[in-house]
């Protein structure tokens, strides 16, 4: 049997492929991220978004193991990374 997954490139896309400045409301979900501070080519930050991307196909391969499961489960589609910055500009 072949599941349904939830692609949220395909349902969010206004936030995948915008075409202007808007405001977005998202459905109610559970997300995964990594939170820090550094810069994207440190090391802490290249094993922080290994680290996310293992646990973000465990759990999106979860449903195959009839041992383990996570209530109110949606089978999903991992996405790309989405990464946002904030540069502080000292004077």
């Amino acid at each position: 049997m072949i599941m349904k997954k939830l692609d949220l490139k395909k349902l969010e896309k206004s936030y995948y492929y915008p075409k202007d400045f808007e405001v977005i409301k998202f459905s109610s979900r559970n997300y995964i991220l990594v939170a820090g501070k550094g810069a994207p080519s440190e090391p802490a930050f290249q094993q922080a978004i290994g680290a996310l991307y293992c646990v973000a196909y465990m759990i999106s391969m979860s449903y195959r193991n009839p041992e383990f499961t996570i209530s109110h489960f949606e089978p999903f589609v991992v996405p790309r990374l989405k990464a946002y910055g904030l540069v502080r500009m000292h004077q």
